[in-house]
């Protein structure tokens, strides 16, 4: 259960940042970064889940998917 928290969070983290970068009321260096961090976090939920859940698992597939 707590493994999925911690995936959960992750992805949630990486969405939020890429909401921020859509917003584009930032400088364009501090979107580049936030993108780079949103990739960063999705990518830590993704391989969280991955490690951890099969492949079939709604969660798993909703990650890969938004990835």
């Amino acid at each position: 259960m707590k493994i999925s928290f911690l995936a959960v969070s992750y992805f949630c983290i990486s969405t939020e940042l890429r909401f921020l970068v859509q917003m584009k009321e930032d400088e364009e260096e501090v979107r580049v970064r936030r993108k780079k961090e949103s990739e960063f976090w999705h990518a830590k939920a993704l391989d969280v889940a991955i490690s951890f859940f099969p492949s079939e698992c709604p969660l798993v597939t909703h990650i890969l998917t938004s990835y």
